[in-house]
């Protein structure tokens, strides 16, 4: 017996269960624009600007002048660099810092904290001797003739002059650093010493006299820097 029609009743029977039992995969909703978080927005916007923006660049470094070796100068060579300060104390003929010749007082100084150890000389009546406080403490020697600073003098490599003369260098060396400015001198004995004049002061550099190199600079009163280095170590 011949039965087409069941088989494709059945068929479509199936068929059409299949489409009903079978459920369709959902589909996530897009995440409104309020629900992303805001670090993330701000972490993009900083990579963003990273890489559009130009490297910042250090601030150049100020440099202040250097009083020279005459007249005028009583400071230090300053280099400023991100708010760093580098000292190098510079020596003038007429003094160094706080401490000038023929202006400062031994006792302003003293009434200002900037000299210790004040004493008479017991060689010379009405001169007193003292030292440097502060950045100067253990380098600088001060000499009062009364209460009128005349001279300061060091044996330290690192006080300088603006022309870059310290302890430690020949006379040679310093004839080539200040050509006509300055001149050998020649003391009691066979001492000697290059000196430098400005007016009526002067500096000088001290020849040790074993050795061919300078162990003391001073500066001052031409007399008072001279006096025991011409005439030996009783005169004022």
């Amino acid at each position: 017996m011949y039965i087409p029609a069941r088989r494709s009743v059945a068929g479509l029977g199936i068929l059409l269960a299949a489409l009903v039992v079978t459920p369709a995969t959902p589909v996530a909703p897009a995440a409104p624009a309020s629900a992303v978080p805001a670090a993330s927005v701000a972490s993009t916007v900083a990579a963003a600007s990273t890489v559009v923006g130009a490297p910042e660049r250090a601030a150049a470094p100020v440099r202040a002048a250097a009083p020279g070796d005459g007249g005028g100068g009583f400071g230090a060579v300053v280099g400023v660099r991100t708010g760093r300060v580098a000292f190098r104390p510079v020596l003038t003929a007429d003094g160094i810092g706080p401490y000038r010749i023929g202006v400062s007082t031994r006792t302003g100084l003293l009434a200002q904290g900037l000299v210790t150890n004040v004493e008479e000389e017991q060689t010379c009546t009405g001169f007193y001797s003292g030292q440097a406080t502060g950045r100067y403490a253990g380098i600088l020697l001060l000499r009062f003739q009364g209460n009128r600073l005349v001279l300061l003098s060091s044996t330290d490599p690192t006080i300088r002059t603006r022309a870059g003369g310290r302890v430690g260098m020949t006379l040679d060396e310093l004839e080539q650093q200040y050509g006509p400015q300055g001149a050998i001198e020649y003391g009691k004995w066979t001492l000697r010493a290059y000196v430098v004049p400005s007016g009526g002061r002067i500096i000088a550099f001290f020849e040790d006299p074993y050795t061919p190199y300078v162990y003391r600079i001073a500066s001052g009163e031409r007399d008072r820097v001279l006096a025991s280095f011409v005439g030996g170590d009783d005169q004022c």
